[in-house]
C-alpha cells in the first residue's frame, strides 16, 4: 500500500480527521500497512508498546485474560477503528492482547517517532487534543450507558444500532459470533441466547440464517425493554 492511500485511512479515524492533507502527509512518513491472516495475533498483552494501529479491513478483538483462564472481550474493532493509541502518551507495554477474527489489514505507526512530530509541532498537538476530547465525550456515553441499563436494555440498543434496512425490513446483521457480543455487552451466551429467544416468542424479532440476522419487527417493544 501506498503512501496516498496510507493518508487517506488516516484521514478516516477520530484522532486524525480534523487534520490537514500537509499533516496527514507527515505521519504517513512513518506508517506502514501490514496484512494479517485470521487468528494472528497484533500484539500481546505487556509486551513493549512499539505502535499504535488503524483498521483497514476485516476485524480485530482486543482481550483481556483472567488469572482462571477467562477471556474478557473489551473491543471488537473494524475498519476505520484506532487499536491500542494508549500507546501514543501513557504506556510502555499493550494493557491487553488483541488478535485478528478474519483476515485483516492494519496502518501501523510509530509511537516513538509520532511522539517526536508532535514536540516539533505544538498547533498540530492542540489538534490531537482537540481528536481526544471529542473521544472522551463518546467514551463517557458509553460508560454511562454499561452502567445505568441492563443487559436487554444493551442489548436492544446494539441491535438497533447496528440494523440495516433490508428490503423494507430492519435487519441487524451479527457478524462476530454470540460469544464475542455477550462479552462486549458485559454478559454471558447463554443469557444473550435467552433474550433473543424471548423477544422472538414476544414477536418483537425473527432469528435467521442461523442466528446470523436478526429481524426486527417490533422497534418500539425493544426501546422499551
Amino acid at each position: 500500500m501506498n503512501k496516498i492511500n496510507i493518508t487517506k485511512y488516516l484521514s478516516s479515524v477520530f484522532l486524525f480527521n480534523s487534520l490537514s492533507d500537509n499533516d496527514l502527509e507527515l505521519i504517513a512518513q512513518f506508517a506502514e500497512a501490514k496484512n494479517l491472516p485470521k487468528n494472528t495475533f497484533l500484539f500481546h498483552e505487556e509486551t513493549k508498546a512499539s505502535h499504535f494501529f488503524i483498521v483497514i479491513s476485516g476485524k480485530l478483538k482486543v482481550f483481556k485474560m483472567s488469572p482462571d483462564g477467562n477471556e474478557q472481550t473489551l473491543h471488537i474493532q473494524i475498519p476505520g477503528d484506532m487499536i491500542a493509541e494508549a500507546a501514543i502518551f501513557d504506556r510502555e507495554t499493550y494493557p491487553a492482547n488483541c488478535q485478528t477474527l478474519e483476515d485483516s489489514s492494519v496502518i501501523l505507526i510509530n509511537s516513538n517517532k509520532f511522539k517526536k512530530l508532535l514536540s516539533a509541532n505544538p498547533q498540530l498537538s492542540i489538534k490531537i487534543m482537540a481528536s481526544y476530547s471529542r473521544r472522551l465525550r463518546q467514551l463517557t456515553s458509553l460508560i454511562e450507558e454499561l452502567s445505568l441499563y441492563d443487559t436487554k436494555l444493551r442489548l436492544a440498543k446494539h441491535l438497533l444500532k447496528h440494523a440495516k434496512t433490508v428490503d423494507n425490513r430492519l435487519v441487524c446483521s451479527l457478524d462476530i459470533s454470540k460469544k464475542e457480543l455477550a462479552s462486549l455487552l458485559g454478559t454471558i451466551p447463554e443469557t444473550l441466547s435467552r433474550t433473543l429467544q424471548y423477544w422472538q416468542k414476544k414477536g418483537f424479532i425473527t432469528i435467521q440464517d442461523k442466528g446470523k440476522s436478526i429481524v426486527i419487527l417490533n422497534s418500539d417493544e425493544l426501546q422499551s425493554c
